[in-house]
């Protein structure tokens, strides 16, 4: 059986970023943008008002004048009618431009209303050019860089591509993730379970974690342990960049998944590798047409997840979230384990590495990572109150409090 350090280095050497893409702007939050995005226009595009009040020239204030006509009103979305004069203002409203011949803006509480076209400042108050105005360019000048090729777009990225008048843009798409839970045990989680049922909660554990990973899942109809059923359902599965099957890849008389995917044109790479919980792991890979010279097909990887819950939760984190990541260009390294004190004694009796799950908690001043009473690998309530696993080597092992342990964090 392989280590989970070289079927990591199996998996990731069939990983490619996804070819780029031109997509609409409302297509491509949280994908990688794939080109240096450029201003086309100087932000703001004019000297703004950051407050209301009143535009004017500061020189004026440095003469003596204290006394302005307000000429007219300026207001956001609105263009100045005209230059303003020597003691003249004009009324201005946030976010509006200023007008030619003024470059400060005067608060409104900082002026005197003598009438409705005359207002006075104090002889204690002055003012600099520049007050209360953010210069034009001062955001972003025209043909600078505003985002970097590489940058992974979030809400405000996006609204930065459509301040440049981006409606378009080259990305790195996020990939298609298609889950196809297999089982003659499964039923939704809206049924009642019969006797020998159980429900399909594997789906929603690898949906969350996909959409966390940053690619789209896509659950399909939970596939009977019988060929025809199961042949179908795997062969909409691979319309997609990853497939992942939950079931059916053990050695069981009923564990039909490898000898159904080979049919399919799936190459497998390895089945199993040296861990606990995730032994059963499956990993193969449907050729591209590049690959084959045969019909259009892309090449989609392919991951035979053992049924047990937590499973999968550990094979996802280790395997399977690192290929979104090296699919969406974003690294090709394994998932980072932190090192951390235990907070208490911890045995493992199986000669495989293991994860268990764990919390973090305050052990001698120190974040530390504590166990967390779980039944074993179809305990999913153990892996929901954990913050992670701590990896013990292969045993018979035991460590003692304050021993040194990779840990591995269930949220990025």
């Amino acid at each position: 059986m392989l280590s989970a350090e070289e079927a990591f280095r199996q998996v990731i050497g069939w990983c490619n970023a996804l070819p780029i893409a031109e997509r609409n702007l409302d297509e491509c939050l949280g994908a990688i943008l794939a080109e240096d995005v450029l201003a086309d226009q100087d932000l703001p595009p004019f000297d703004k008002a950051l407050v209301d009040g009143y535009a004017l020239c500061a020189s004026d204030v440095d003469l003596g004048l204290r006394d302005f006509l307000v000429t007219y009103t300026i207001r956001a979305g609105t263009f100045p009618k005209s230059e303003l004069g020597t003691g003249q203002a004009a009324r201005i409203m946030t976010g509006a431009p200023l007008p030619p011949g003024a470059d400060a803006v005067v608060m409104w509480e900082h002026v005197e209303s003598i009438d409705q076209s005359i207002v006075r400042m104090s002889h204690e108050r002055t003012v600099r050019p520049g007050q209360n105005v953010l210069a034009r360019g001062r955001e972003i000048a025209r043909g600078e860089i505003v985002l970097p090729k590489g940058l992974r777009l979030n809400g405000a990225a996006i609204g930065v591509l459509g301040s440049v008048g981006r409606n378009r843009v080259r990305i790195i798409p996020q990939p298609r993730v298609r889950i196809v839970p297999t089982g003659d045990e499964l039923v939704e989680i809206d049924q009642n379970p019969g006797p020998a049922q159980i429900r399909n909660s594997n789906a929603y554990v690898l949906r969350s974690m996909i959409q966390q990973a940053g690619g789209l899942p896509e659950v399909l109809p939970i596939a009977a342990d019988e060929p025809h059923s199961l042949s179908e359902s795997l062969s909409a599965g691979l319309h997609s960049d990853i497939l992942i099957v939950t079931g059916g890849v053990s050695t069981g008389e009923a564990d039909l998944v490898p000898d159904t995917l080979a049919s399919l044109g799936v190459e497998p790479v390895f089945h199993k590798i040296r861990l606990k919980p995730g032994k059963p792991l499956w990993f193969g890979v449907r050729h591209s047409a590049e690959e084959l010279g045969q019909k259009p097909v892309r090449q989609v990887l392919v991951f035979g997840l053992p049924g047990n819950p937590v499973s999968v939760v550990v094979n996802f984190l280790l395997f399977v979230r690192p290929a979104i990541m090296a699919l969406r260009g974003i690294s090709t390294q394994p998932v980072a384990h932190q090192t951390v004190p235990l907070a208490e004694a911890v045995e493992n009796r199986d000669e495989r590495p293991a994860y268990l799950p764990a919390r973090l908690t305050r052990y001698h001043d120190h974040i530390a990572a504590a166990p967390v009473s779980w039944a074993g690998s179809n305990d999913l309530r153990g892996a929901a109150l954990a913050d992670g696993f701590i990896l013990m080597p292969g045993g018979p092992s035991r460590l003692a409090p304050g021993s040194q342990v990779s840990f591995l964090p269930l949220l990025p």
